[in-house]
């Protein structure tokens, strides 16, 4: 029972997750999470550093696409979005921010043009 349970936990925790930001937004998260976790390995980071290098881009993108979304709740508030402002291109410039403050020794890991190298 508790296995098909985990099981079945395991399927829909991710799509929950997914389906937390705009469609747009959301290519763009997963896309980086690939980008991020290239950059995690290709440094050689350990299971600790590679989790908080992880987390500190995930929060970095949901940070980035809220303030202008606005779904949840925040402690602080930045004040209004720019008119026409961009979820994905958002999500987008904070995973870069992010990892090239993280990978700034490693010209390797491609942060620089979006993982491509």
């Amino acid at each position: 029972m508790f296995t098909r349970i985990r099981a079945l936990s395991a399927c829909v925790l991710p799509l929950l997750l997914v389906t937390t930001v705009p469609a747009a937004a959301s290519d763009a998260v997963m896309e980086w999470n690939q980008i991020a976790l290239a950059a995690t390995v290709t440094a050689g980071q350990g299971a600790v550093p590679q989790t908080r290098s992880m987390a500190i881009a995930q929060v970095a993108m949901h940070d980035a696409v809220n303030a202008i979304t606005r779904r949840y709740r925040t402690y602080l508030t930045h004040g209004a979005p720019p008119i026409g402002a961009d979820p994905e291109a958002a999500a987008i410039a904070a995973a870069h921010t992010a990892l090239t403050k993280l990978f700034a020794s490693n010209a390797s890991i491609g942060i620089a043009n979006g993982g491509n190298t």
